[in-house]
């Protein structure tokens, strides 16, 4: 539109046409109608993209609400006693399985032997991925205890 009033408007300095040119005035209407063609197509896209961005928007609403809504929940924690979370937390701070004290881990595979776990303790707790870490341990003993115990778990949470 600007180009358009500057090409009809009388200059009477410089190189401008005092009176404009056909053939100018068709380029000009032929690029300000692709130029609305333009503007028609990127809106028809806005609009596509504006939906998929509701969609997103409101997935996401609907997602939040229900993680605070998890968040809410009563949710019963089990007490971990004294000797489950003293092996828990002897597991965690190894980071080398090689390197834990087999007599050590031996005492701990029994004492967890001796316990009755749920499902709920040991997906809480981590127990079973470190107790299975133990199957690479150097000692024969240690490997072999805990393959048994996680033998012994799978056989319970199956059985159940």
């Amino acid at each position: 539109a600007v180009a358009l009033h500057a090409l009809t408007e009388p200059r009477f300095n410089g190189y401008a046409p005092a009176i404009p040119d056909a053939q100018v005035l068709a380029i000009l209407q032929r690029n300000a109608s692709t130029e609305q063609q333009r503007v028609r197509d990127d809106r028809v896209e806005n609009s596509a993209t504006f939906e998929s961005d509701l969609k997103r928007s409101q997935m996401k609403q609907a997602l939040r609400k229900l993680l605070d809504k998890a968040a809410t929940m009563d949710v019963k924690l089990i007490p971990l006693d004294d000797t489950l979370h003293r092996i828990q937390l002897t597991l965690e701070s190894t980071t080398d399985v090689k390197a834990l004290d087999a007599t050590l881990a031996m005492a701990m595979l029994q004492d967890l032997n001796a316990m009755k776990l749920t499902m709920e303790t040991l997906k809480e707790t981590g127990l079973g991925r470190s107790v299975n870490k133990l199957r690479k341990h150097p000692s024969d003993q240690v490997a072999a205890a805990s393959q048994a115990l996680v033998a012994k778990w799978k056989k319970e949470m199956l059985g159940q």
